[in-house]
C-alpha cells in the first residue's frame, strides 16, 4: 500500500490532548486502507514526515455565495472580510474567513472559528504532520442538483445537505423541516436524496419527513464514517481551501529540494554572478544614458534659450511634429511646400510677416502686391495647389496692395 498522504478530521479535545478521525490517501489523493482514530503525535508517527489534509466538520464550517468582480478578485482575500459582514451582522474578528473563485463573479466562501483552525493546525504541526491543505467536509461531498445528500453526525445532532457542487447547509436535526422546506422550494427538484447515517434508527425518521416533502427516491445508507465514501480529494479540488491568508501553508524547501540541494547551490550562485554583473552593466548604461540627457538639454538650450524646460528629448520630438505634420493631419513645411510655388509664380507677391499656429494648423501671411489681380491670382493659385485658403482684410498703402491670408490644408477648416 504506497501511502502519500492522509486526511484527518478533527473529534474533540479533553484534558488527554486532541483525538482525530484520519484515513491513509495514495499518490491520486484515493482513500487506501481503514478510517482510524488516534493522536496527534500517532498520526506524525506513523506518517513520517507525509503531508496531511485537514477536514473540519461541515457544522463548523459556514458556506456562502458573493459576487466580486473580476477586477477585484486580485484583492479577494483583503475583501472577503468586507463582503461576509454584512451577512453575518455580528463580530468576525474570530472568525476565518477564505475564498475561491467559482466562475466569473461568484465566489464561495467559507468561514469558521479561527480557534478550531489554530488548535487543529498547530497540534498536527507540532507532531511532525505538514498540513497541506484544509477543507470542509461538506465542501468534498459528491452531491449534485439532481442527488442530494443529507449527512447525520450524532455526535453533534447537526444535519447536513448537500445540494450541488460545493453547496451545503448544516443546521442542528430540530430545523431539518425548515431546511428541506427552504431548499426544495428554491432550488430544482432532485431525482435522489441519500440520506447517510450511523444506525437505521437516525435515518428513519429523516427518510419520513422527506417522504411528505418530496416525490425523489430516498436512499439510506448507514454505517460508521459512511459520508467518507462520498467524499472526493482527486485534482482538481474545487472546493474553498481554508489553508490561506495567516494559515497559508508554509514553503517547506526542504521537503521540496531534497537531494537537489548541491545542484541548487550551484544554480544559485550562478544566478547571483549573472544578477551581479547584470545590474553593474544596468548601471553603466544608466550613466551614460543621464550623460546623453544632459548633453540632449544643453543643445535644446541654446538652440531655445527661452521657455521651461521639463523633458528636451519629447520637447524636441513635439516641435518636429508640428513643422513636419502628423498622419492627422499636415505640419508647417507640408504647407510651406505647396505655398512655395505659387510665390514663385507670382512675381509682383511679397511675404510681410508668417505666422503657423500648430493647433489648429493654420498659416497666417501677410503679403503685399501691385495689384488687387496680384493677390487675387495668388489666391486662386493657393486653392489650385490643394490648399484651403482665404484672402481678408485687402487694403492700400501707397502703391502697394496689402492682404492677409489665412491657409489650411486641405481637409482642415
Amino acid at each position: 500500500m504506497k501511502v502519500s498522504s492522509a486526511i484527518i478530521k478533527p473529534l474533540h479535545r479533553d484534558e488527554s490532548g486532541a483525538s482525530y478521525l484520519w484515513q491513509c490517501l495514495d499518490n491520486n489523493n484515493r482513500a487506501v486502507g481503514d478510517v482510524k482514530t488516534g493522536t496527534a503525535r500517532q498520526i506524525g508517527q506513523y506518517l513520517n514526515g507525509k503531508a496531511g489534509i485537514l477536514l473540519f466538520d461541515a457544522s463548523d464550517v459556514v458556506d456562502s455565495r458573493v459576487k466580486v468582480s473580476q477586477k477585484q478578485q486580485k484583492q479577494l482575500s483583503q475583501l472577503l472580510a468586507f463582503e461576509i459582514e454584512p451577512q453575518l451582522a455580528s463580530d468576525i474578528t474570530q472568525l476565518h474567513i477564505a475564498g475561491h473563485v467559482v466562475a466569473g463573479e461568484d465566489v464561495a466562501v467559507a468561514h469558521l472559528d479561527r480557534s478550531l483552525m489554530v488548535a487543529a493546525v498547530n497540534d498536527l504541526e507540532a507532531a511532525g504532520v505538514a498540513i497541506k491543505h484544509c477543507y470542509s467536509e461538506g465542501h468534498l461531498l459528491n452531491a449534485r442538483p439532481d442527488h442530494w445528500l443529507l449527512v447525520h453526525n450524532p455526535v453533534t445532532d447537526a444535519l447536513t445537505c448537500c445540494w450541488g457542487e460545493n453547496r451545503y447547509c448544516a443546521v442542528k436535526s430540530s430545523q431539518a423541516t425548515m431546511l428541506i422546506d427552504t431548499l426544495l422550494s428554491g432550488c430544482e427538484q432532485p431525482g435522489n436524496i441519500s440520506v447517510l447515517t450511523t444506525s437505521t434508527e437516525d435515518a428513519v425518521p429523516i427518510k419520513a419527513m422527506l417522504d411528505q416533502k418530496t416525490t425523489a427516491r430516498i436512499q439510506l445508507e448507514t454505517g460508521e464514517h459512511v459520508s467518507w465514501q462520498w467524499m472526493s480529494l482527486e485534482e482538481p479540488v474545487r472546493a474553498v481551501d481554508l489553508r490561506q491568508g495567516e494559515f497559508q501553508a508554509p514553503v517547506r524547501w526542504g521537503q521540496k529540494i531534497g537531494w537537489l540541494r548541491m545542484p541548487a547551490l550551484a544554480a544559485a550562485l550562478a544566478l547571483t554572478t549573472y544578477i551581479v554583473a547584470t545590474a553593474l552593466s544596468t548601471y553603466q548604461a544608466n550613466r551614460q544614458f543621464e550623460a546623453l540627457q544632459l548633453a540632449i538639454e544643453d543643445s535644446y538650450r541654446q538652440a531655445m534659450p527661452q521657455g521651461v524646460l521639463v523633458d528636451a528629448a519629447q520637447q524636441l520630438r513635439s516641435q518636429l511634429a508640428q513643422l513636419t505634420g502628423s498622419p492627422e493631419g499636415a505640419g508647417l513645411l507640408s504647407i510651406l511646400d505647396q505655398v512655395a510655388p505659387a510665390l514663385a509664380d507670382i512675381q509682383g507677391i511679397r511675404v510681410q510677416r508668417l505666422n503657423y499656429s500648430a493647433g489648429r494648423q493654420e498659416l497666417s501671411l501677410s503679403v503685399s502686391a501691385l495689384s488687387n489681380e496680384d493677390i487675387l491670382s495668388f489666391n486662386d493659385a493657393l486653392n489650385a495647389a490643394g490648399l484651403n485658403a482665404r484672402t481678408q482684410n485687402i487694403t492700400r498703402q501707397g502703391e502697394s496692395h496689402l492682404a492677409q491670408f489665412v491657409i489650411f490644408a486641405t481637409g482642415v477648416s
